[in-house]
């Protein structure tokens, strides 16, 4: 993959991501809504929190969208530096120089590389 070819890629993942992220924030007001409308009414979700676990979710859920939104900022950015360095064509002469110095070495067929 090219870095052209992974620039859209990275940007449909990132707008992705905000979808997924407007699509939570919705669900979380309306269950704030309905809290928050009927206070005398208790409702059973399939699992409740105390405040430290709800402190901890929060923090570690912000955590992960601070990381991911970093690493794609990012790599709008130096994603084809990072690509270029380490996705560079293999010449063929490394190949060969491979094949004559295992066979230099005379080990069994098992242990030789499968280029």
């Amino acid at each position: 993959m090219s870095s052209e070819e992974l620039n859209p890629f990275i940007e449909n993942l990132f707008s992705f991501l905000i979808y997924i992220l407007q699509t939570i924030k919705e669900n979380i007001f309306l269950l704030l809504e309905l809290a928050l409308k009927d206070k005398d009414k208790t409702y059973n979700f399939y699992f409740s929190f105390d405040n430290a676990q709800k402190n901890a979710l929060i923090f570690l859920t912000t955590l992960f969208i601070i990381n991911c939104t970093s690493i794609l900022f990012i790599w709008k950015f130096h994603g084809e530096k990072v690509f270029k360095r380490f996705k560079k064509p293999t010449p063929p002469k490394v190949f060969e120089e491979l094949n004559r110095s295992v066979s230099n070495l005379k080990l069994p067929k098992v242990y030789s590389p499968r280029i």
